[in-house]
């Protein structure tokens, strides 16, 4: 773009859309403890500690994620340790994956390395209520204050 030239509308929309279907990047230095949550695609390159929420996410083949993975498609390519929830997941030759799967569809490349269990699934909506009723079960009961108390 030239220096004080305006784009049209549609070539804003275009570059936004454009932005939107590029996935998220962690290279191979970045180190992570924590939450990671995105609605869209995730490629990690470095090491991650923590809960994984995204559309796509792609493990590269030397980094390593170790935690809780939520996502519609899992592609891994390098060390995953924890839990993995995901409708479509590939296990390459190049990983090492020691994780409790539960999948709609699963594949493992020769030579890919998976210990572990993992449960196919009809779908994934049963799944994901029966995880939020036991995140719910299992947080902390807060007793009740009255409102005497409250306003005290």
């Amino acid at each position: 773009m030239v220096f004080g030239q305006r784009r049209n509308n549609g070539e804003i929309t275009a570059r936004r859309n454009q932005r939107k279907n590029m996935p998220s990047v962690l290279g191979a230095d970045v180190k992570v403890e924590g939450d990671i949550i995105t609605d869209g695609d995730l490629f990690i390159g470095g090491a991650v500690k923590g809960r994984v929420v995204a559309h796509q996410l792609t493990l590269g083949e030397s980094a390593s994620l170790t935690g809780i993975v939520e996502a519609d498609t899992a592609v891994i390519s390098g060390a995953l340790v924890g839990k993995l929830t995901a409708n479509i997941v590939t296990i390459k030759r190049t990983a090492s994956v020691a994780a409790e799967i539960t999948h709609v569809q699963l594949s493992v490349e020769s030579g890919g390395g998976f210990e572990g269990y993992s449960r196919r699934v009809a779908s994934l909506d049963k799944v994901a209520a029966k995880i939020e009723a036991e995140q719910i079960a299992a947080a902390p009961s807060v007793p009740a204050l009255t409102h005497a108390e409250a306003a005290a």
